[in-house]
């Protein structure tokens, strides 16, 4: 019972924080603990890769400051066995997306990020 209110207590707690702005989640595997590392999991490796493009297609003004240093973060280093190396048109178009990402002006850790649209009012 100890355990059960004590993340019943947690998630309350992230939840409120959630509700303020104000949660940040460790990017971490939740199966190892440890955090998120290329090659570790091939679908983390791909969501990262379409994440990259999908962000350099987007106008640079309108992009979060923190998602796109994360995603450069976890492509710091090209050389690594990335899964989408293993398909040239994938890896092809992951690297100019991480290229034309690492080219986008320095913007001030505290500048606030863009107002977030629902689709259903674009």
């Amino acid at each position: 019972e100890n355990s059960f209110n004590h993340t019943l207590s947690v998630y309350r707690e992230r939840l409120s924080l959630a509700g303020r702005g104000q949660l940040e989640l460790e990017n971490r595997d939740l199966d190892t603990g440890a955090p998120t590392r290329p090659g570790e999991y091939r679908l983390a490796d791909d969501a990262y890769a379409k994440l990259a493009v999908k962000l350099a297609s987007q106008d640079p003004a309108q992009l979060d400051p923190k998602l796109v240093d994360n995603v450069l973060a976890f492509f710091h280093n090209l050389d690594l066995p990335y899964a989408a190396r293993k398909k040239p048109k994938v890896w092809s178009k992951t690297v100019a997306a991480v290229e034309k990402l690492r080219s986008l002006p320095a913007v001030p850790k505290d500048a606030a990020a863009p107002k977030v649209i629902p689709a259903e009012n674009q």
